[in-house]
């Protein structure tokens, strides 16, 4: 089928030709976490990241890259084959940790194999000396919550994330963009929200009557100029992932507003508010 409309090949499975192409499998990310390319190349830009345990849809498949959709939030890429492996059995827990390690045996002396973040999704067969048994290693049990339980504080989450440098793509405590450390704090209260700032904004409800006054806000609203996003902490703060500290910081409101709009020439475009801000808790 050749595809005539304007289709968002972040969201949607459209080959170079125009054709639209159908999942002929599914898989599970076995890795701590893999790049999602938007070209099947090993110096292509990363455009996301996925995490252990998400579910993909594969579309094609080849010895080194494989064309995926994250079910998580939708994106598509190329991520490394050797990244994927077969969905073994339902995850029964989420990360609740920033990150935790995966070790070979459930034994806090032994080498850790990989590093898995907050959000990743796990199976534990076997419970021992305080550790769960996954398919690829042992996770610290405490480090784990059950896959329904989520957390209630959103700046707390946030703010967890304070230091962490700045990666474009980023989606773990490692390295984060933006719009990853909106999405990930959101997940982790239970919401899901797209992977980019045009889609996230166009995802959640508008504060229509903002007044442009700093007392309209609060804390866990989410703050949107073209390309950019910050959470609100109150009494005047934010926090984002930024490239001008090429990390995640806590900046005062009028500073941030006033840098943008001199660095590029943008204004805020819109205030959303989540399910989470007091108002709706």
């Amino acid at each position: 089928m050749i595809i005539t409309e304007n289709y968002d090949k972040r969201l949607h499975p459209v080959r170079a030709d125009g054709s639209y192409a159908e999942p002929v499998d599914t898989a599970q990310v076995v890795t701590g976490h893999t790049a999602l390319r938007g070209m099947p190349k090993k110096n292509a830009p990363i455009e996301s990241q996925l995490l252990y345990g998400e579910r993909v849809d594969i579309y094609e498949k080849s010895e080194q890259f494989t064309w995926v959709k994250n079910r998580t939030d939708g994106y598509m890429g190329y991520v490394a084959s050797n990244d994927l492996g077969k969905i073994v059995a339902p995850p029964q827990y989420r990360v609740s940790a920033l990150r935790t390690f995966l070790y070979p045996k459930p034994d806090l002396k032994t080498q850790p194999l990989d590093l898995i973040s907050l959000t990743s999704i796990v199976h534990v067969d076997e419970e021992k000396n305080g550790f769960g048994k996954t398919p690829h290693g042992w996770v610290w049990s405490a480090h784990l919550s059950h896959i329904d339980r989520y957390e209630t504080n959103l700046t707390a989450v946030a703010c967890a994330f304070l230091g962490t440098p700045y990666l474009w793509g980023g989606r773990t405590s490692i390295g984060v963009d933006c719009s990853a450390l909106v999405q990930l704090a959101l997940a982790s209260c239970g919401l899901k929200l797209p992977r980019d700032t045009d889609l996230q904004e166009n995802a959640l409800p508008e504060v229509k009557d903002w007044s442009g006054n700093e007392d309209d806000l609060m804390p866990g609203d989410l703050i949107y100029w073209p390309g950019h996003v910050a959470l609100w902490l109150g009494q005047g703060r934010l926090i984002h992932a930024n490239a001008t500290h090429m990390a995640v910081t806590a900046g005062i409101f009028q500073d941030v507003e006033s840098r943008i709009r001199k660095e590029t020439g943008s204004t805020i475009s819109s205030i959303r508010r989540s399910q989470h801000s007091p108002e709706n808790n």
